[in-house]
């Protein structure tokens, strides 16, 4: 678990000015891989992309998604790069297990999702409930 907060510490400390890709594979404290996030680039200090959750999100997926969250500010005309986030929500999950999933992903992603830098919100698989109990597990 060290090596893992070590990590995302360090993509947090990143997250400042205009920087390029950083990946993070976030992991629970029994070892379990709970997801992903993934800073394409960050622009002004500031990068955008939802989290998205489910049984078959992938780091490639993610990292993708991101690049595209990248071009999509730009073309908005927002100072901002892209990232992504991405929970692994195996199926037939209840909804405690969920719960406690998207509760775990958040206090291991806590020093990334508290930089400030990733505005993060609801994607493919989450809700705003969702994203909400994410924030109040790393501490937002």
């Amino acid at each position: 678990m060290e090596l893992v907060n070590e990590a995302v510490t360090r993509a947090a400390g990143q997250c400042t000015g205009s920087s390029g890709a950083s990946s993070v594979r976030v992991i629970g404290p029994d070892g379990t891989l709970l997801g992903f996030v993934e800073i394409d680039r960050v622009v002004a200090g500031r990068c955008c992309g939802g989290i998205r959750a489910g049984p078959a999100v992938t780091a490639g997926e993610i990292q993708r998604i991101a690049a595209v969250m990248t071009l999509k500010c730009g073309f908005a005309g927002l100072a901002a790069g892209g990232a992504k986030g991405g929970v692994i929500m195996p199926d037939g999950m209840t909804a405690k297990q969920r719960a406690a999933r998207l509760e775990a992903f958040g206090r291991a992603a806590a020093p990334l999702l508290r930089a400030g830098t990733w505005s993060h919100g609801a994607d493919l698989g989450t809700t705003e409930a969702d994203i909400a109990r994410i924030r109040y597990a790393a501490g937002i």
